[in-house]
């Protein structure tokens, strides 16, 4: 059963990787908006996999600290920020925690927002990060 377990796993992961491509490739927002705004698309259309991947007790696991993604990500807040190293990560913590909570309340249908209200909370609280950070 873990077997079956882990592939499901593996392949919901890779689900969430195409919405972001998805995203991202589709123009609308900037990459890096893009991102959250996919895994915000992720919690509302495909609930089950969401918790699966990112609402499971994960206290047992090994969690790389960088990945791939993670790595891409950074890369990204760097180019629109000029931040690298802690503060890179530390500004993408934050924003992803605002994101997630976001994604969260849609996967538990704790509330459904319409997309340009999603859309200005994201910029909100990207453009009140880098103003925390010295950017304006």
């Amino acid at each position: 059963m873990d077997e079956l377990r882990i592939a499901v796993v593996e392949k919901a992961d890779l689900l969430c990787q195409e919405y972001m491509q998805r995203e991202v490739e589709g123009g609308e927002f900037p990459p890096y908006k893009a991102n959250g705004m996919a895994y915000i698309r992720f919690a509302k259309e495909d609930k089950e996999l969401f918790k699966l991947l990112y609402m499971r007790d994960r206290s047992s696991e090994s969690i790389p600290e960088t990945t791939e993604q993670t790595d891409k990500i950074e890369s990204i807040v760097h180019d629109n920020t000029g931040l690298s190293g802690t503060d890179a990560k530390l500004f993408h913590l934050e924003m992803w925690a605002y994101v997630h909570g976001i994604a969260t309340m849609f996967a538990t249908g704790f509330f459904d927002l319409d997309w340009e209200l999603v859309s200005r909370m994201l910029t909100d609280s990207y453009q009140g990060l880098r103003k925390q950070y010295g950017m304006e």
